[in-house]
């Protein structure tokens, strides 16, 4: 295990950013027939492209000067699904004058949510509880959700 200098998505800013009001919608998972024989499209089958949650949340320029803020998207999913402990999902570039701020919208498709099933062949949304975290940088979260599958 090597600790890596630097986080991802690490960078150098003149002014400062705060983050607010995380808001998630009802989390809707599409239906995927698991035995079908249709021929599927490449990428998967088309409810793995549909929206299944809209996460929004404000980035206020505290500091003096105009600046670009890119925020982060992570998501952490349940325990024992195989995967790292955060996934970026992710992120939006905001230019924003000093004093300013804006909202930002993060749409989740099905498959955002989704891990490989190995034995069924095919992308599954785990249940349990996800946790959502926002920042400027993998170790710099400035909110987080948590929901449940």
């Amino acid at each position: 295990d090597i600790a890596p200098r630097f986080e991802f998505g690490f960078g150098l800013s003149y002014t400062t950013f705060a983050y607010s009001n995380l808001k998630l919608s009802e989390v809707v998972i599409p239906d995927t027939p698991t035995n079908s024989s249709e021929s599927l499209p490449p990428g998967g089958h088309p409810s793995l492209w549909q929206t299944s949650l809209t996460a929004t949340y404000t980035v206020k320029n505290t500091g003096k000067l105009d600046g670009h803020e890119v925020s982060q998207l992570y998501l952490s999913y349940p325990e024992g699904s195989g995967e790292p402990p955060k996934v970026l999902r992710g992120f939006a570039r905001t230019s924003l004058r000093r004093g300013q701020s804006s909202t930002i919208k993060a749409q989740l498709r099905k498959r955002d949510l989704a891990v490989w099933d190995v034995v069924l062949q095919q992308w599954v949304v785990p249940a349990g509880e996800f946790t959502m975290s926002v920042g400027a940088s993998s170790r710099d979260i400035h909110l987080t959700a948590k929901f449940t599958v």
